[in-house]
Formats: C-alpha cells, structure tokens, sequence
C-alpha cells in the first residue's frame, strides 16, 4: 500500500472517530433532555406529550435497529467486513 493510501485511510480514521464524538456529544445531550422529561412538567403531561415522546422513540428505535440490524434492518450483512 502507498504512502497516499495510509495518509488516507489515517485522515478517514480521524475523520471517523470525530464523528463518534460528535454523536456522543447528541446522545449526552438527549440523556439530559429525557432526564428533565423533555421539558415538559410530569404532573402536567397529556396525550400529545404521549406523542411527542412515541415520535423520539421511533426515530431512535430506526437508529437503533440499523446498527444492531433488527427490525427492517435484519440480515443486511452491515456488520460484517
């Protein structure tokens, strides 16, 4: 493999492991968001709270799903090299 080669994969590597980061960052940030109920008071929650925390769940159920293929996701052969 040439020296481009290595020098690219590296600067990928960096690249990729900035993003993790990133997402670490996000998934903090909605730890937070649900630890306070998604700003909402618990004594004061109603059917459209309901809703609104179905439609963070499935976002984060598709997510999840395509990372541990589940769901639509299954025998995608995603994990595999």
């Amino acid at each position: 493999m040439s020296s481009k080669d290595d020098k690219n994969k590296e600067e990928a590597l960096d690249r990729f492991l900035q993003i993790l980061c990133e997402i670490r960052v996000r998934v903090e940030e909605l730890h937070e968001y649900f630890d306070d109920h998604m700003g909402f008071a618990p004594d004061g929650i109603t059917w459209a709270h309901v809703g609104s925390a179905s439609h963070f769940l499935g976002k984060l159920t598709e997510l999840t799903d395509e990372a541990y293929e589940r769901g639509e996701f299954a025998n995608t052969g995603k994990l595999e090299n």
